[in-house]
């Protein structure tokens, strides 16, 4: 099989919880998304953010195909 590198890339995805300052407010996400051949970074406060980073480095019609396979993924712990 031969590999199609104009479609593949690396990306490093970190997420966590940051507290928040406010005594009892819930901790917010935070995380940042690179785009490891481009060297391009983000910074991101939802998941939602991180998709829309890495759809940019695929042609539309794909990123718009699998965006409707995600969304139909089940639910599990309150994580889709």
């Amino acid at each position: 099989m031969t590999a199609n590198y104009d479609t593949r890339h690396v990306f490093i995805v970190r997420i966590w919880l940051e507290p928040r300052e406010i005594e009892g407010e819930a901790p917010q996400l935070r995380g940042s998304v690179e785009h490891i051949p481009s060297g391009e970074r983000r910074s991101v406060k939802a998941l939602e953010d991180v998709m829309a980073f890495m759809a940019r480095f695929f042609p539309a019609e794909q990123v718009r195909r699998r965006r409707s396979l995600w969304s139909r993924r089940p639910q599990r712990d309150g994580v889709t």
